[in-house]
This record gives C-alpha cells, structure tokens and sequence, in this order.
C-alpha cells in the first residue's frame, strides 16, 4: 500500500497574508443510526463473533383438555442470531518539517478529521446492515410493485400504512411516546409511533403526505434529533449521509430525481423497539485515536523524521428481529 507522507511541499505555507488561529468549520453529516441500536458489547480476548439467542414463543390454541387425557409436552425451541465483528481504521503519517515550521495545528486537526472519519465509517456500516431487511415495500405507479426496478413513485401515506401494519401485525414495540395537543393555536396530536430514517431529499414528500405534522407543530415534548414529522404512527428522521441508490430504480422517471436515466432509490427503514444492534468491543466503544509527534527517535525511525494520527476499531451490527423492522423503498421527486 502506498503511504501518503505529509511534507511540507504537500501542505503549503502561506507568506504576506495574515492567519487566523481558528480553523473554518466544515460540514459534518449528522449521524443517527445509533442512537436508536441496541447496544451489545463484545468481552475482550474472547472471540470477534457474537451469537444472540432468542426463545421461539408458542403457538396459542383454543383446544380444550380432554378428560383423563395428559397433553402432548410442549418442545422449546431457540432461534440464534449471529454477528461477526471487523476491524477498521486509517491513519496520517506528518513529517518534522511540518510539526516545526508550519502555522498550522496539523496533528490537532488531523486527530479530529479523523475521529469524525471513524464515527461517519459506523454510520455507513450501520446503514448498509440496517436497510437489509427482509421485509420491503415498493413505491411505484405500478399496480402490484415486486421488485426495485418498480420504483417510480415518492414516499405515500398508504405505504407508511402498510408498513405500520405490518410492524404491529408483528407484535413490535413503539418507540416514540404519545404528545398531547396543547391550548396553543395549531398544534396537533402525535401518537406514540414507529421511528422512520431516511435521506433529506425526502423531506418535500413528506411535507407533501395528506395529514403530514411538521415538528414545529407538536405540542409538547421535545421531537427526535433530525427529527421533520410524523403521519400516522410514524415519526421520520432524516440525514444527508444515508445516500440512496443511484440509477436503481425504474426507467420510467415519472418526474423522479434519476442517474443515467433511471429513478434513484431512497430507502426509509422503519422499526421497533430491539430491532437493530451494534457490537462494539467492550471497552472501545469508540474508536481508539493514537498520536506520536514527530521527533520520537525509535529502530524504525532513527531521525525521529515522522510521526502520525491513526485510529483503530472493530465494529458491526445486525437486525435483531426481522419481524419488527421493514424499509420503504421509494424515488424522490426532482
């Protein structure tokens, strides 16, 4: 692997102008999937998989017993779900040159650039495990949509219906708690409900569902981070890093946001309480950031010439219960 070395040729100096010792902010994706994981820690010098055992519930009859006669025992059964963790990181070799000479905090912000690399890298890891479900409804202008390639519609309130039905068909918890209308003028009820995530680019179709309640309608408590709305029983959270599936979709665009001229797939994923979890290493939770400053002297750099930021962790989740989880597949209009 080639390694990229920060030199002061890579890194320019400035001369004649005036630097300001504060960095300009840059923009950051907010990260949701997690808060709303179970959290499963993995013991330390152990194994990197993980199996989570559930017991089967038994069927309910309305048969009687029958005199004198002892019922067949009923069998246990147990269903496993299984988790291999992987190990990520990255890192950013900086030369002396640049540590004694340059105006700017180089290591200081390389650390931070990539503690917020490791966050947006769980994010991604979620995101692609969380939208793997196996329960899937197709937003389409077709009568009877099956399969990706049908999507050609925006997010509906039949839809949101569907799945809602679904979930509760399932048995699955709610997450959200009920808010009560106030005395205050246009403020509106929103019942305890099933939380939604999907992309920013959805935000005007959501706006545009019959019933639809704006968050800054809600009459009390506070609304979710990221938060929008809520129609029906669901309350919708949204992120620009949850980056739909470009050109997926139907090759009828039906006004549909599209890449090389077929509809783009926004997934909303949908679910209860216990549906989705992440496995950390206990006791690294978050990513392990090391810094050595150039000018450490060691057998593999005799100068003390280089040092570096890295940062190293193991991660994954899973979907926990299939059952209580489902995912809108829909395009999002251009």
């Amino acid at each position: 692997m080639t390694q990229l070395v920060n030199t002061y040729g890579g890194i320019g100096s400035r001369t004649n102008v005036f630097a300001d010792e504060k960095f300009l902010s840059h923009a950051l994706p907010q990260l949701v999937l997690e808060r709303y994981a179970t959290v499963k820690p993995l013991p330390k010098n152990k194994t990197l998989t993980i199996v989570f055992r559930r017991s089967i519930p038994f069927d309910v009859t309305d048969v009687p017993l029958q005199e004198g006669v002892t019922p067949t025992p009923l069998g246990m059964q147990f269903e496993d779900v299984r988790a291999t963790m992987k190990e990520y990181g990255d890192w950013v070799q900086i030369s002396n040159i640049i540590a004694d000479t340059h105006e700017d905090p180089v290591l200081s912000e390389a650390t931070e650039l990539l503690g917020e690399k490791a966050g947006q890298t769980r994010e991604l890891i979620n995101w692609g495990n969380f939208r793997s479900g196996t329960s899937i409804f197709y937003a389409s202008t077709a009568a009877s949509p099956t399969l990706r390639t049908d999507v050609n519609a925006p997010i509906n309130l039949s839809l949101i219906r569907k799945v809602e039905t679904f979930l509760d068909g399932q048995y699955a918890k709610r997450i959200t708690k009920m808010i009560n209308p106030s005395s205050d003028y246009g403020t509106t009820a929103v019942p305890e409900g099933y939380v939604a995530i999907g992309h920013t680019d959805q935000r005007g179709d959501l706006y545009d569902i019959p019933g639809f309640r704006r968050k800054e309608l809600y009459a009390s408590g506070s609304p979710e981070p990221n938060e929008v709305g809520s129609a029906d029983g669901l309350r919708f959270v949204i992120s620009a890093f949850l980056k739909p599936l470009p050109g997926a979709g139907s090759a009828t665009l039906n006004g549909m946001r599209s890449t090389n001229s077929a509809v783009d797939v926004y997934s909303t994923i949908v679910f209860g309480q216990e549906a989705i979890g992440t496995v950390p290493l206990k006791g690294m939770n978050e990513a392990m950031i090391k810094v050595r400053n150039p000018g450490q002297i060691d057998s593999g750099d005799p100068l003390g010439q280089r040092g570096f930021v890295s940062y190293r962790m193991y991660h994954t989740s899973l979907i926990l219960n299939q059952n209580w989880i489902s995912r809108i597949e829909a395009g999002a209009t251009a």
